[in-house]
């Protein structure tokens, strides 16, 4: 029986049920909500992963799976913009890519790494660029931007979730990181087909056309007494997983320090701390460390913009060095012929 209720004249009505209906809403409401949502999400997901450039265009290729390197060039910025791999390739014959991402810690490289291996064939050797703060411990996630459209890659899902728990939202609702992490513009420009014509790349690497900046006197001038970096547990971790991983597939792994100003490295007060520490790692498995920091390269300001960074002119004449010791380093090795 509906309830109702009497009138001051004595007749009955009906009475109203607000709450049903306001419950409804409550049901539907995001229910409707999350379906206009869906087909936007997927279409962002698409955008982004059709970027060619910066970290999430590496990032697209190696999950695109259609690299199969030979040689592969693993690490951080100087990995980018030190190792040139089409002088690589000419030398060593085999064919070369470099994954480096800007800003990247080893753990990240690492599940790059694995993502790379479970797209593709493995290399035979891969290049791994070190740097004065290889061995710090990460605390966070670089660019986070970059993963919005591979959060179904379980390798760079773990990575990034360990750091911040809130990837696990970004997993499932990925509109909420698209908007969060500023993914949305170069997602519609992925979907345009719109590239910057700056970011000119050749497998991997980005040449920096660039010469010597203030930035090093500005920062000697800030650490007059030297800088330390941090040789953490984390930091050795990642890179015990480096070398870890090759050891099981079978990879050859060469450990490389590329160029550094000298300058620079008369600030680092540990430097023999974190050196000692990347031999020690790499004796216990075998992989050579090519330390490119006494070069005479190290020396010419010419050949960097920065204290870290070598220019477009400094990086053709290092990749020409490390392409000839590749090839010598494939011939006194018969397995990598």
């Amino acid at each position: 029986m509906e309830p109702s209720t009497r009138s001051s004249d004595g007749q009955l009505f009906p009475t109203a049920r607000p709450c049903c209906g306001f419950r409804a809403r409550l049901v539907w409401f995001p229910l409707i909500f999350l379906t206009l949502c869906w087909p936007v999400q997927l279409l962002l997901i698409r955008g982004l992963n059709q970027c060619e450039g910066g970290n999430v265009g590496t990032l697209n290729q190696v999950v695109r799976g259609s690299l199969d390197a030979q040689i592969l060039i693993s690490g951080s910025s100087r990995a980018v913009y030190h190792f040139d791999p089409r002088i690589i390739e000419r030398h060593a014959g085999k064919k070369t890519f470099n994954i480096g991402r800007d800003g990247t810690k080893l753990d990240e490289q690492l599940a790059l790494l694995k993502t790379y291996l479970r797209h593709h064939s493995k290399p035979e050797c891969v290049i791994q660029n070190l740097d004065g703060f290889s061995l710090r411990a990460n605390d966070g996630v670089t660019d986070p931007m970059q993963y919005m459209g591979s959060l179904k890659e379980p390798e760079l899902y773990q990575a990034a979730v360990s750091q911040r728990r809130y990837f696990m939202i970004y997993r499932y609702f990925p509109l909420v990181g698209f908007v969060r992490e500023g993914a949305i513009k170069p997602a519609i420009q992925g979907l345009l087909g719109i590239s910057d014509a700056a970011e000119n790349r050749f497998q991997g690497y980005r040449p920096q056309n660039l010469t010597w900046t203030s930035e090093f006197a500005t920062f000697k001038k800030q650490h007059a007494s030297g800088v330390e970096w941090p040789v953490d547990a984390g930091g050795r971790q990642a890179l015990q997983g480096i070398m870890e991983l090759c050891q099981k597939e079978g990879i050859k792994l060469v450990l490389v320090y590329s160029p550094e100003y000298i300058e620079s490295q008369l600030l680092t007060r540990n430097r023999s701390e974190i050196f000692n520490a990347f031999h020690s790692m790499a004796n216990a498995f075998q992989a050579p460390v090519w330390d490119y920091s006494q070069d005479p390269i190290s020396a010419d300001k010419n050949c960097f913009y920065n204290s870290q960074h070598l220019n477009q002119n400094g990086a053709s004449l290092f990749s020409e060095k490390v392409g000839n010791r590749l090839a010598n380093y494939y011939y006194s090795n018969p397995s990598l012929r």
